[in-house]
């Protein structure tokens, strides 16, 4: 439930992209639960026919003024080792790799599934690199 999880809760937002009154992008955040002080982004997903033309970036950007904009030091995610174009969109970003692991459920185990957490460090204004 879109509403109830990520627009009704402290901190958290829900964003669309649309292109011709149609929807071909979504993000979401919401307080990271095992990492105090960031949001967690989550939701990220682009139209296959709208890859390409910079959406994810700013979908990804947007998340980023949102949690700087409500004073939290970084952003994190998960992605799965498959996602390699979204990888290599969060790298780009500015995201590092913080950790990888397998899914503990016996079916991910058998594939060797594996999630890899990003996180990026945010400036607050005002701050110098």
């Amino acid at each position: 439930n879109v509403s109830e999880t990520y627009l009704k809760k402290k901190d958290s937002c829900f964003w669309v992209a649309e292109s011709d009154g149609r929807v071909v992008g979504t993000v979401a955040c919401l307080p990271a639960e095992d990492s105090p002080g960031c949001l967690e982004l989550k939701r990220m997903s682009v139209c296959r026919s709208h890859r390409g033309m910079g959406i994810a970036k700013a979908l990804c950007q947007t998340v980023a003024d949102f949690t700087r904009d409500r004073g939290y030091s970084a952003v994190v995610l998960r992605t799965s080792v498959v996602q390699t174009d979204a990888q290599k969109l969060y790298e780009h970003m500015g995201y590092r790799k913080i950790r990888e692991f397998p899914v503990p459920e016996f079916i991910a185990k058998i594939i060797n599934f594996t999630l890899i957490i990003y996180r990026l460090d945010l400036q607050r204004d005002g701050e110098q690199e």
